[in-house]
């Protein structure tokens, strides 16, 4: 069987996790009969890596593509995390802001005014999960 496989991490480059975890999938599918066409913005790793047999890497840099930390990034990156915010904003980060996230409370408040309950029972019930979550 042949796969196409979109990456940005590939080759392997340094500081990159993601790039070994494909190429090592990759070669151990490879022996079970499959081959693999890698199509990734920057198909040259620094230094050079030896070709994998059933791996084809194809050199396709899309538009803005460029190289940051070894690994291809859009031109929009920077911008848009200039106005990113951390979890918790603004209050302080930490693992109760993050578990709050994680949980969807927020989320699940609007769902279940959207589905019906009445919005005031809806912070209610948010009201109580964060309690929950930030007075333990």
């Amino acid at each position: 069987m042949r796969a196409l496989v979109l990456a940005t991490s590939y080759p392997v480059r340094p500081l990159s996790v993601s790039g070994a975890f494909v190429r090592e999938m990759l070669r151990g599918l490879v022996p079970r009969g499959w081959s693999f066409e890698v199509v990734t913005p920057a198909a040259a790793a620094p230094g050079g890596l030896a070709p994998d047999p059933g791996i084809e890497v194809v050199d396709a840099p899309y538009p803005g593509c460029r190289l940051r930390g070894g690994l291809a990034h859009h031109r929009g990156i920077p911008e848009t995390l200039a106005a990113a915010r951390q979890v918790g904003y603004a209050g302080p980060p930490g693992r109760k802001a993050t578990e709050v996230l994680s949980k969807y409370i927020i989320v699940d408040m609007f769902a279940k005014a959207i589905q019906g309950m009445k919005p005031e029972d809806a912070v209610s019930w948010a009201t109580g999960e964060l309690k929950k979550v930030y007075e333990t």
